[in-house]
C-alpha cells in the first residue's frame, strides 16, 4: 500500500510539473533530479505522467485567424502569441556518482 502511494505521488508530481511548465510556455526543458529521489521505476512513472499531461494539452483548440487579426496591438508580447503550450523537448537528468537515469524525449 505504501509503495502505491509513492507511485501516485510521482504521477501527481509529473502532472503538476507539466502544468507549471506549460503555464510558463516553456518548450525546451531540462529537469535535474537529486540522487535522493532517483529511482528508475519512479522516474519512469514521473516522466510518463508528464508526457501524458503534455499530450492532452497538445490537442486543445488553436485560435481562429479572425480572432488573431482582431487583436492587433501596438505593444506586442511575443510570449502571448504562443498559444500551443506543449513542451517540445524534455530531458531528465540525475546527478549522482553513477548516472541512474537519463532520458531525452522529443514530445510531439
Amino acid at each position: 500500500q505504501k509503495e502505491e502511494d509513492i507511485r501516485k505521488s510521482y504521477r501527481g508530481l509529473g502532472a503538476t510539473v507539466c502544468g507549471q511548465l506549460q503555464a510558463k510556455k516553456a518548450s525546451d526543458v531540462e529537469i535535474i533530479v537529486s540522487e535522493k529521489v532517483a529511482d528508475k521505476d519512479l522516474l519512469g512513472i514521473f516522466e510518463n505522467s508528464l508526457i501524458l499531461s503534455n499530450y492532452e494539452n497538445s490537442h486543445k483548440k488553436q485560435p481562429d485567424a479572425e480572432e488573431e487579426s482582431e487583436k492587433e496591438e501596438v505593444d506586442k508580447d511575443e510570449r502571448t502569441k504562443r498559444v500551443n503550450k506543449k513542451i517540445d523537448n524534455l530531458q531528465i537528468t540525475v546527478k549522482a556518482e553513477e548516472e541512474v537515469y537519463n532520458s531525452t524525449s522529443s514530445i510531439f
